[in-house]
């Protein structure tokens, strides 16, 4: 079993990654410390980026991920029993381009030459490429908003460049390249010379290269998750802010041109597929508080001179094809469907067994959630990444996609044929998946979702294939969503002040029990999940209708 899991993993990976691999554990990168004190002037019409968020609490008391920590002492940056992913977040500097970060510039510049200072290179995780990375860029980002850098900082920066530039994450590819590419860009404006130059030209080459490989034709970021489309929005936003502000526009016009292009596609993407209140779906590995706000990237466009979409009014039916991502939108209510691939396939990395789920809002408040994102690491990855923890079918209590370790899938199944038509004024969605074919009786799944003029929903499940099988269907309802039940298989919810009936139909048994809702890395919060199921011998169906007043058949039990 461990053999055929290994080989369906490793059998989609690119020859650049495994051999990546091997060079990273084999090739140990020079340390080249030659001085350098030669940086370009100041850009003169830098435009103001997205604010982060604050996490420096006090002088060395971070918090992210919603978990606090003190830096109290050089041990702490690679503190063995801290989260590797808080630790990331720690190296990033963040806080140096934060809301109200001028408040707290002693702080900065005390905290800069204590990392210089407790973390030699190569040692610890603050020289790994991806929190390298970042933190390349936010140290320039922190000079460009007025600061000045020490000489030992501008020495720093240099040899931590020097170093990514031998550290490119080929291995991995996707979002972490594009903050190499963005790194080194960055990097090759703020020093001149022939070096910064190579940096510059690399920097570039790798935006290029990636935007053609990572943006899909409808603008959306490949590998599927909300959260990572706008952290690769902000990045190619900070990069035509740069190139702009340093007056490259004559030395790389095709180039910015086509990112122009590239982020007016995006930023649209964006805006069509926006919660009632402005937030991404929670799809794959996204949680709130780690991307920028969707509002502020689009008001960063704006300001850019890119998009204004202020009037914007988004269309009510949106199928966004290449992603998988289709939206029905009701006068009071809106359902969000996920039918895409769970990535590329040589980078499934954050996919979740969410296929043919779905994110649902009444009265502009969620009522039936994604469970999210709890942790990269550690004993809730795998429940977060399950089918159980998202609004679609398991059979036979098997995952949709085998998913392992806390990135890893094996054997994964694919979209069949998803449609998205409007009919008056409702409109249909249809699709199925493969991802339970490697099951004895090779069963597909497909789902049709229907929106009634009068307001109503119908999810219908069906299952075609051969023999016995157990289905069982879930629902997550948002913690501040109260669920009764009425019936055996009828129940009423309130969703701010709107009641609203769930029927199911065709099940054999139907169980209100409690689960978890992760919105943020870090924070849980208990919320009810309504799990039913039916079992025989294939083809079965299965589902449940939607109203937002009482059905008529809920008036007679």
């Amino acid at each position: 079993m461990r053999i055929s899991r290994y080989f369906h993993t490793l059998r989609h990976l690119r020859p650049i990654q495994i051999y990546s691999r091997v060079q990273l554990q084999l090739k140990k990168p020079d340390i080249n410390l030659h001085q350098t004190n030669t940086c370009r002037s100041r850009p003169k019409y830098w435009i103001r980026p997205i604010a982060k968020n604050n996490s420096l609490i006090k002088p060395f008391l971070f918090s992210f991920l919603n978990e606090e920590h003190e830096l109290n002492s050089q041990y702490s940056w690679n503190h063995p029993e801290w989260k590797k992913l808080w630790l990331y977040n720690l190296h990033y500097f963040d806080d140096l381009n934060a809301r109200d970060a001028e408040k707290r510039n002693d702080w900065h510049k005390v905290l800069i030459l204590r990392w210089i200072e407790e973390n030699p290179p190569p040692v610890g995780i603050g020289w790994e490429p991806y929190p390298l990375s970042l933190r390349i860029v936010n140290w320039i980002k922190w000079v460009l908003a007025g600061n000045t850098l020490p000489a030992t900082g501008i020495q720093s920066l240099a040899v931590q460049v020097r170093f990514l530039r031998q550290r490119l994450e080929t291995h991995l590819l996707g979002n972490h390249l594009i903050k190499n590419g963005v790194a080194l860009l960055f990097a090759g404006i703020f020093f001149q010379g022939e070096e910064a130059e190579e940096w510059i030209n690399k920097g570039m080459a790798i935006i290029q290269g990636e935007a053609k490989e990572q943006v899909l034709a409808d603008g959306g970021h490949f590998e599927r998750s909300p959260m990572y489309h706008c952290i690769v929005l902000e990045d190619f936003l900070d990069c035509l802010n740069l190139l702009s502000s340093s007056g490259m526009n004559e030395i790389y016009p095709s180039e910015i041109s086509n990112l122009k292009k590239t982020v007016r596609k995006m930023s649209v993407f964006l805006n069509d597929i926006l919660n009632p209140d402005g937030s991404i779906p929670l799809l794959n590995d996204s949680a709130y508080g780690i991307a920028p706000e969707p509002a502020a990237l689009l008001a960063y466009a704006s300001r850019l001179g890119l998009h204004d979409f202020a009037q914007n009014d988004t269309a009510p039916f949106v199928a966004k094809e290449d992603f998988g991502l289709y939206c029905m939108r009701g006068e009071i209510s809106q359902m969000t469907i996920d039918c895409g691939r769970i990535g590329p396939d040589y980078l499934p990395g954050h996919a979740h067994c969410d296929t043919l789920s779905f994110e649902f809002w009444v009265g502009g408040k969620p009522l039936i959630v994604d469970t999210g994102t709890f942790e990269y690491s550690g004993s809730r990855r795998h429940f977060d990444r399950s089918t159980a923890s998202h609004n679609t079918v398991m059979i036979d209590k098997q995952e949709q996609h085998e998913i392992w370790g806390e990135h890893r899938v094996a054997r994964r199944g694919y979209p069949i044929a998803p449609k998205l038509k409007q009919e008056g004024e409702g409109g249909v969605f249809e699709g199925g998946h493969t991802g339970y074919k490697r099951l004895h009786g090779s069963p597909l799944h497909f789902r049709s979702i229907t929106l009634s003029s009068n307001e109503s929903w119908e999810i219908r499940d069906k299952v075609i294939g051969k023999g016995e099988h157990l289905l069982e269907s879930f629902l997550h309802f948002h913690p501040m969503v109260e669920c009764r039940r009425k019936s055996m298989f009828i129940f009423e919810t309130t969703c701010g002040a709107q009641p609203v009936v769930f029927e199911i139909f065709g099940a054999d048994s139907a169980l209100l029990e409690e689960s978890f809702y992760c919105p943020e890395f870090g924070k849980k919060t208990r919320n009810l999940r309504l799990r039913f199921s039916k079992k025989g011998k294939l083809p079965l169906e299965f589902g449940y209708r939607i109203k937002s007043r009482p059905l008529a058949s809920d008036l007679t039990t």
